[in-house]
């Protein structure tokens, strides 16, 4: 069974900003420029939500 996101929030890594995502059934695109957080934001993300279905990335 499939679990879709609904909202994200709460404070940004490393920023100290506070973020509100409304997904609403809808696609979340992250762009920034290098060293913005892109990363350090999906991989909290992901870590305060255990079933996010996100495959290991091969070595």
């Amino acid at each position: 069974m499939k679990k879709w996101i609904k909202n994200i929030s709460g404070e940004i890594p490393h920023t100290g900003r506070n973020v509100n995502i409304d997904l609403d059934g809808k696609n979340l695109i992250v762009t920034g420029t290098n060293g913005s957080g892109k990363t350090s934001f999906l991989k909290a993300v992901y870590e305060k939500n255990e079933s996010v279905d996100c495959p290991k990335k091969r070595r």
